[in-house]
């Protein structure tokens, strides 16, 4: 089996942030999909090395930081829905639509002065296991 670049590297990111195997990682993603399909469809058996472990799914939100301006803030990143959550600062548990939302809210509340706060949240929020920011599991905006 070959798989593209692109592909592997958001696998491997899941991998790394969750500990998972690619092999379990991309069996668990076609689980979800049979499921989808069809809900009747059963989970295949579990591999007898991985019976009673609760390993992270990669629905699991993802550490991310930014450093604006001297401040620092935390959040959570949700692959799924594409939504981070502000878990620190003055904008802590605050959720937004995308992580460019979040990153101009951030932007909008350390320097209010700045006539145009847009910013490539891809850019701005950084993976907190030191891997990249989130264009390394997300890509490049196009």
């Amino acid at each position: 089996m070959t798989i593209d670049d692109w592909s592997f590297a958001r696998i491997d990111f899941i991998r790394r942030a969750t500990g998972m195997s690619h092999a379990s990682i991309v069996r668990s993603v076609l689980e979800r999909l049979d499921a989808a399909s069809d809900p009747g469809i059963r989970s295949a058996p579990v591999a007898a090395s991985t019976a009673g472990k609760e390993p992270k799914m990669p629905s699991d939100p993802i550490k991310v930081f930014a450093e604006y301006k001297g401040h620092h803030v935390d959040g959570t990143f949700d692959l799924g829905s594409l939504t981070l959550r502000v878990t620190t600062g003055p904008l802590s548990g605050r959720t937004f639509e995308s992580p460019t939302a979040a990153a101009v809210a951030v932007v909008k509340n350390f320097t209010p002065e700045r006539v145009n706060p847009e910013t490539n949240g891809r850019k701005f929020w950084r993976l907190c296991d030191g891997t990249g920011d989130l264009r390394s599991i997300l890509g490049q905006r196009v």
